[in-house]
């Protein structure tokens, strides 16, 4: 990965819109063979930049990539969509009023402990560059009309990591009294109870809880190792996300992001976050590698709520 990242930067010459560890595909068909895919918008017989063989000098190893073919450009599941906004859950619809306002989902209510909620996780590319404190808004239980239930306290995709990390796409969102109090009310969505190590989150059967549709999604797979990919959103613009989880079919819908993927099981563990597509799969960060920063950087015990 570290050499297909100094390969294959943002604006590469090779029209290479992200790459990551799976089983090769070829034809369409997803072989038993591992590969390094590397996605491009269009395959060709014979492009001007072919994709090159990688040289891996630290383990004496050549990599020759596997091209596939996506379609568009990767995107961020912002939408204009307006799925109904029925309370503060995780899977709930939020409405960012950023200048580019953008629905989204919620990945988990955090706190001090159960009945304490304080604060909401969701996607960072909801929210513009530097945006300062961005009002949220939600449902809340008894009211027709959506109210102010946060305000953005930290977005992750502002900058490195203190461990100098690349950004991650996620943010942390501090709740309004009356959306702390419609954290408590509410009962729907599925009920978090603990987060996955990021090292177990390849090749293990998942599911998302939709905002656009109020349900869960179909199951599917994710892939056998981490993928980066150059994203586009319309309140963020173009961006990178490194080291992310893809999963081998679509699940997710424009209007998603921010909203939480789960085990199969439906256990109550917290696996991702979603933030886009990639061709025909989902993406999500890691949700232990973002709650770990959001941890150490605000100093909040962000326990979750159940």
């Amino acid at each position: 990965m570290e050499s297909a990242r100094k390969t294959f930067g943002d604006g590469n010459a090779h029209g290479v819109l992200g790459f990551g560890i799976d089983r090769k595909v070829i034809a369409g068909r997803r072989v038993s063979e591992r590969a390094l895919n590397v996605y491009v918008a269009h395959k060709q017989a014979t492009p001007d930049q072919p994709v090159a063989p990688l040289e891996v000098p630290e383990r004496d190893l050549v990599v020759v990539p596997n091209v596939v073919g996506i379609g568009p450009s990767p995107n961020a599941h912002d939408s204009g969509f307006k799925p109904p906004m029925t309370g503060v859950y995780a899977g709930a619809a939020i409405h960012s009023e950023a200048t580019i306002k953008q629905f989204g989902g919620v990945a988990a209510v955090l706190g001090n402990g159960p009945q304490e909620p304080t604060h909401l996780l969701t996607s960072g590319h909801l929210f513009s560059a530097g945006g300062g404190r961005v009002a949220v808004t939600g449902g809340v239980p008894g009211s027709a009309q959506p109210q102010q239930i946060g305000t953005l306290e930290l977005n992750l995709l502002d900058g490195p990591q203190p461990d100098g990390t690349a950004a991650i796409d996620a943010a942390l969102v501090q709740l309004t009294p009356a959306g702390a109090s419609a954290a408590v009310a509410s009962t729907e969505g599925p009920r978090l109870r603990e987060d996955a190590p990021d090292d177990e989150l390849f090749s293990i059967d998942v599911l998302a809880f939709l905002p656009t549709t109020h349900d869960r999604s179909n199951a599917t797979t994710t892939q056998d190792g981490p993928t980066d990919v150059f994203m586009t959103s319309p309140a963020r613009g173009t961006y990178a996300v490194r080291g992310v989880v893809a999963t081998r079919s679509l699940v997710t819908n424009p209007g998603d992001s921010g909203t939480i993927f789960i085990d199969e099981t439906n256990s109550g563990i917290a696996l991702g976050i979603c933030v886009g597509q990639l061709g025909t799969t989902s993406i999500f960060e890691p949700f232990d590698r973002a709650l770990r920063f959001l941890r150490q950087l605000t100093g909040h015990p962000l326990n979750f709520i159940f």
